[in-house]
């Protein structure tokens, strides 16, 4: 039979074999990591008359591209446009996933819309299908232009961000 120190040893290697078996056994496997997002800045332009969002030239600076991208929403869906400059050496439209109002002004006209968008292409030129998610938020105003309810709209900014997923 052990008698005390040696039973205080014997106790002190036991406990240290569990603890060893309980956290092998405990250690899980990391999710794995997001695609790293990219920071999109909005810049300032005047989109003419409209009535929701159709505006040909609105400035962005995605990362360290910056040009300009066609946005054209009826109110829900649409499409992007973003020119070479912003995604790569050609044209890239962007399906519009979802159209949301966060703020109105009291006339009801929105001031603040946010825009998630997708894209679906071979970004990397190696024959499969990469994928960029995104949302861009753009503050509006409404410059009236005449006594017939006629309003230009104006983007005065805005910021996103977005992820690209490559295959």
């Amino acid at each position: 039979m052990y008698q005390g120190d040696e039973m205080k040893k014997l106790i002190a290697v036991a406990l240290f074999m569990l603890g060893m078996a309980i956290g092998a056994s405990a250690q899980t496997t990391a999710p794995p990591a997001d695609p790293p997002s990219t920071l999109i800045t909005v810049g300032q332009t005047s989109c003419g008359v409209g009535g929701y969002l159709n505006c040909y030239a609105i400035p962005l600076t995605i990362g360290a591209n910056s040009g300009t991208a066609w946005f054209y929403s009826p109110g829900n869906g649409g499409h992007i446009l973003f020119r070479p400059s912003l995604e790569g050496s050609d044209y890239m439209t962007a399906a519009i996933t979802s159209f949301t109002v966060n703020t109105r002004n009291p006339m009801g006209q929105p001031t603040q819309i946010t825009v998630t968008f997708t894209v679906v292409a071979d970004l990397d030129v190696d024959g499969d299908q990469d994928t960029v998610q995104g949302s861009i938020t753009l503050n509006l105003a409404w410059q009236p232009l005449s006594r017939h309810g006629w309003y230009n709209v104006l983007v005065t900014g805005g910021n996103g961000a977005q992820s690209i997923t490559q295959d």
